[in-house]
């Protein structure tokens, strides 16, 4: 990174703050004494204080998505902390508490969309980069909740439960319109149309069309004459399209949502003909969801959804055998769902929550093949069933503390059943602070890739392939503030077994998925923010970590011992006019060759306007300010030991509302 550059950053953030600091003496006593807590739903299915959530949780809300410029859900959760994210320019990859295996399709984390479960049917994968489902700017809030949740959400819910929230037709009231234009020949257009009446009927529609050119990129590990000098030209091209509705009449809700993107793959991976723009792959997701929530005796409620998903995969992948040969990747999962709930405060000092799943994955098909001449070396046809019950209590035997305990069991026809609980012990000495032991057992079921994926020369398929299992130790703090401060520290051990790897067998010489690994991760976070009036904030927030093999003690690959954020927004001309800053630090972290991706620091700087004119706003951004080189450890696919990111790019978008 250019050091010249980090002082001015540095002196941003600073008049940041005092900038802010002005707006404090313009509050009143009572509104300094006033601790607003935010509430959270996803960390026990009902809405409670993120003090009294049995986990460690944050938020993200429009407003910081606003301020920072995140276009993605990955630059949402980067911000997070203890988070940290990879791309190997086809997929981003999301890691947290120091595990994120290189090639792994985030399968350990639980991704929702207003409770409705997006990780597909085949991979388990949670899409967060642009093959994801939803704009940011449809987003109300981001609940982020850490440590194993599978004693209410059962599989992949592994490390944590991130359950985006959108908005409703009354945040938006009419039509609005939006334009943007980015670095490296991007452009994106979307309509929203929001309408809302008395009686709880709410309507909110949305379509958007993404495009970008991609960037002219050098690989030195193809550095020859024989592959362009190690330059890919037009071969990071991105495209997407996504259409997403949600209305609701009363106490029914119907949310339905299509997203089609595509790829081109520049790195040449799995031994690709390297800087040939054919080599892409397409991710399609749909999915259509009703759901029924009914209030009754002023102390129940009961909660109902079904809901139908189809996903499907192409990668396309050329090959100089020679000939040149297209060689066709495929997989499809459609899967349907039913989940009923109900809760109840009708005993005394208890919040009982209990509930029931069943998920039928009906196809989850995989397929590779050769175009000409036709050769097929996999056609895999399988489907499999899931069924689960779980139960969950908050009970406060007296004011100042609460147990908070779960238990869900689940029944897979792949591999049998498994038992996962959750235990939670937390201490309010006041209102607005918390102390917080916690712990928590998880699995996540092997995926039909795992299973049954075979091409029948290098790779074969699983048998008695178990659940991968973990077991987390965890002890938070958090305090709120009258003036704005709000803390948060944590502490944090866990375990994982039968972690899932893919190995050769000696036999055979074949790749196969067995349960062979152990994890072992101690860690600890602190954040750090304070807030004023017009929007203003600081936030700072620290991870130290470290995860390893607990066979050997080796440190795991793609894992930061540290990360630190520093994020600030203030106006610069009152209600008019504002800025937000943001600085990302991450550590160097093992490749699996055994060298490291050097630690960088990322600098991002967005300006963006409220009600410059009626209905017309605008936000600009400049990404990776300092223009910092650095990479993320490359995977398996990849000849590339570590994949360079982004540099300096910018965003401009102009928003409408009629």
């Amino acid at each position: 990174m250019k050091r010249s550059g980090f002082p001015l950053l540095l002196l941003l953030v600073a008049v940041t703050a005092s900038r802010a600091g002005t707006d404090l003496t313009e509050l009143s006593l009572e509104d300094l004494m006033k601790v607003e807590i935010p509430q959270v739903y996803s960390a026990s299915q009902f809405d409670q204080k993120v003090t009294d959530a049995p986990a460690s949780v944050t938020i993200v809300t429009a407003a910081d998505i606003e301020r920072y410029g995140y276009r993605t859900l990955a630059e949402i959760l980067r911000s997070v902390r203890g988070f940290y994210t990879s791309d190997d320019r086809n997929y981003s990859y999301l890691g947290t508490r120091g595990f994120s295996r290189p090639g792994d399709y985030n399968s350990r984390i639980l991704l929702l969309l207003d409770g409705h479960r997006l990780n597909d049917a085949v991979y388990g994968s949670a899409a967060i980069g642009t093959e994801g489902l939803i704009d940011a700017s449809l987003i109300d809030r981001v609940e982020v909740v850490r440590g194993p949740s599978s004693s209410l959400y059962g599989t992949e819910a592994f490390f944590g439960v991130v359950n985006v929230i959108t908005k409703r037709g009354a945040d938006v009231l009419g039509p609005a319109l939006s334009a943007q234009a980015a670095s490296w020949g991007t452009a994106a257009g979307s309509l929203a149309y929001g309408w809302s009446r008395s009686g709880g009927v709410d309507l909110l529609v949305s379509g958007t069309a993404y495009g970008s050119d991609g960037q002219r990129l050098y690989y030195p590990e193809f550095d020859s004459p024989a592959t362009n000098f190690g330059i890919a030209d037009h071969s990071d091209a991105d495209r997407y399209q996504r259409i997403f509705g949600k209305v609701s009449f009363g106490e029914f809700t119907v949310e339905a949502a299509h997203s089609s993107r595509t790829k081109v793959i520049p790195t040449g991976s799995f031994g690709t003909v390297f800087n040939d723009p054919r080599n892409r792959t397409t991710d399609r997701t749909d999915f259509v969801d009703a759901s029924y929530d009914h209030a009754f005796g002023g102390r129940s409620r009961i909660f109902g959804r079904v809901s139908l998903d189809w996903y499907s995969y192409s990668g396309t992948y050329v090959y100089d055998q020679p000939p040149i040969v297209l060689n066709q990747d495929r997989a499809w999962g459609d899967s349907a769902a039913a989940e009923v709930k109900y809760s109840t405060t009708a005993f005394a000092k208890h919040v009982l929550v209990a509930g029931g799943e069943a998920r039928f994955p009906y196809r989850q098909d995989q397929a590779n093949f050769d175009e000409t001449p036709f050769t097929s070396y996999l056609s895999a046809n399988h489907s499999s069933q899931a069924f689960a019950a779980y139960v969950q209590d908050e009970f406060i035997p007296v004011k100042s503390w609460t147990l908070n305990w779960g238990l869900r069991f689940d029944h897979y026809t792949t591999f049998g059943s498994t038992l996962n609980p959750r235990i939670a012990v937390i201490y309010k000495p006041r209102e607005n602070t918390a102390i917080k032991l916690l712990y928590g057992r998880a699995f996540r079921a092997p995926n039909a890739y795992e299973l049954y994926y075979s091409d029948g020369f290098s790779t074969k398929p699983s048998t008695g392939l178990a659940p991968e299992t973990i077991g987390t130790y965890e002890a938070v703090f958090e305090h709120y503030s009258g003036r704005g401060l709000r803390v948060s520290a944590s502490a944090f051990f866990y375990r994982i077994s039968d972690l899932i790897s893919l190995q050769t067998d000696p036999v055979d010489g074949l790749l196969v998925f067995r349960n062979v690994n152990q994890v072992k991760s101690v860690g600890a976070e602190i954040e750090v923010a304070r807030t004023w009036a017009r929007g203003a904030e600081v936030r700072f927030s620290y991870t130290l970590q470290r995860s390893e093999d607990a066979a050997d003690g080796s440190e795991l690959t793609n894992s930061p011992r540290h990360l630190a954020k520093l994020n600030a927004t203030s106006p610069l001309i009152r209600d008019r006019l504002f800025a937000g800053v943001e600085l990302q630090y991450t550590s160097s972290r093992k490749t699996l060759a055994g060298s490291e991706a050097h630690g960088f620091t990322v600098a991002n700087l967005t300006l963006f306007t409220r009600h410059l004119v009626k209905g017309f706003d605008v936000s600009a951004s400049m990404y990776n300010l300092l223009n910092a080189k650095y990479g993320v450890p490359g995977s398996e696919e990849h000849v590339q030991d570590v994949i360079e990111q982004d540099g300096r790019g910018w965003r401009v978008t102009f928003r409408y509302a009629f």
